[in-house]
């Protein structure tokens, strides 16, 4: 996953945990509903053009 919301998502759970006194499981539930994973969108390729640039041939 991307570093900067591992870091985020890892910020909040420890503030939720000195702050509110939660466990984790609860920091983590509440935290993972704020910090929203990064989106990645993959352009579409047709199995032959993504065969012929995985297989080392192309």
């Amino acid at each position: 996953m991307d570093d900067t919301y591992q870091k985020k998502l890892a910020a909040r759970i420890d503030a939720y945990m000195s702050d509110l006194g939660l466990t984790y499981k609860q920091a983590f539930n509440k935290a993972y509903k704020e910090v929203k994973p990064p989106s990645v969108t993959i352009p579409f390729i047709s199995y032959e053009e993504w065969r012929n640039q995985f297989s080392g041939k192309g």
